[in-house]
């Protein structure tokens, strides 16, 4: 997106020392949440959510904490009955009384990490994020490169599903906790990172320059090369031709070139081509995505999927009733009934 124009997310992800990954929490920048922000396939396991600008509060740390890491956490600690081990920053939505009695009233047990710490103690910063910043980039170029101005954040979803099982392997996981010194515990892999040994650098010999003789085939180095340049080279390259003169070895480097100009300019076609389709394919989610009623909860709320799908249904019943008490209020009441008379008697 242009600058200026950028949306903040979060996503909230959790690591355990047996190599597994909890499901995420994704946090969105909105002040309602909407079902046209995710994909409709995404694991129903995936919650998200929303904020104003799209940061974590009090609110999604406990949340987080009461409907991601305990259920997901729970059978591994034989029904809460052993002790678990949260490890995590000094952020404040980490230090909410709830969360505090939450952790209590479940036998888990909190280790926040130091200050300034979270580049050498915090096992994701330490061996997943960086994996994953290089996958999500790699899945991003292709939608990039399409050209569109701005990113959707349904998109973005796409994206992150995509890239995350290349990031999250138990290999980074395991790797992650061995390079923070936390599992198995070696306290010196972080020491030694905070104490470097002065290093020596010996000097390094300039490289000698030896003038070559300069012909047109010498300038002809950019990819697409300049109009005149590549005019000169041709008109040299011919001359040469119909001299029938042995060719000297620049002519056979700018008859290298020239070929692979021409290889690269199909390689080229072919990139425009297939950025061509995907853009289709954009277009085409896009128009998909905005086909369809949007559907938006009011007020905080932290849901799965199908959990959208059922509070929705029962925001709008609760809309509907709302209405309907509220048209039965305002009807007017009909007219008494006139006054009874007696019977009627005729005239004689």
């Amino acid at each position: 997106a242009a600058p200026g124009r950028q949306e903040w997310i979060s996503v909230v992800e959790c690591i355990s020392m047996n190599g597994l990954a909890i499901p995420p929490l994704i946090i969105f920048k909105g002040e309602r949440l909407s079902d046209a922000w995710y994909p409709n396939d995404v694991d129903v396991s995936w919650k998200f959510s929303c904020q104003p600008k799209g940061w974590t509060t009090n609110f999604h740390g406990l949340e987080w904490f009461r409907r991601c890491f305990e259920p997901a956490t729970r059978e591994r600690s034989d029904d809460a009955r052993k002790p678990r081990v949260l490890i995590f920053d000094g952020h404040e939505c980490h230090l909410s009384s709830e969360f505090l009695a939450h952790a209590l009233n479940n036998n888990i047990h909190l280790l926040m990490l130091p200050p300034h710490t979270s580049h050498l103690l915090q096992p994701l910063d330490v061996g997943v994020f960086g994996p994953m910043k290089s996958a999500m980039s790699k899945c991003l170029d292709r939608l990039i490169r399409t050209g569109i101005a701005r990113l959707e954040k349904a998109e973005w979803v796409e994206k992150y599903i995509e890239a995350r099982p290349y990031a999250f392997t138990k290999s980074n996981i395991d790797g992650a906790w061995r390079g923070a010194g936390l599992f198995p515990f070696s306290p010196q892999k972080v020491l030694r990172k905070i104490i470097d040994p002065p290093s020596l650098e010996r000097p390094k010999t300039p490289p000698q320059v030896v003038q070559q003789p300069t012909t047109p085939f010498h300038d002809v180095r950019s990819s697409p090369p300049d109009a005149q340049v590549l005019q000169s080279a041709n008109a040299q390259l011919n001359h040469m031709v119909q001299e029938c003169t042995e060719l000297p070895t620049p002519a056979r480097n700018y008859i290298r070139r020239v070929t692979n100009f021409a290889e690269e300019f199909q390689a080229e076609l072919a990139i425009t081509r297939t950025q061509y389709q995907e853009l289709r394919t954009v277009v085409s989610k896009r128009v998909e995505r905005k086909a369809g009623k949007r559907k938006s909860l009011e007020g905080q709320h932290l849901v799965s999927r199908v959990e959208f799908r059922d509070k929705w249904a029962e925001q709008e019943r609760a809309k509907k009733e709302h209405q309907k008490a509220k048209r039965t209020k305002q009807k007017p009441k009909p007219s008494g009934a006139e006054e009874d008379q007696g019977p009627a008697s005729s005239p004689e």
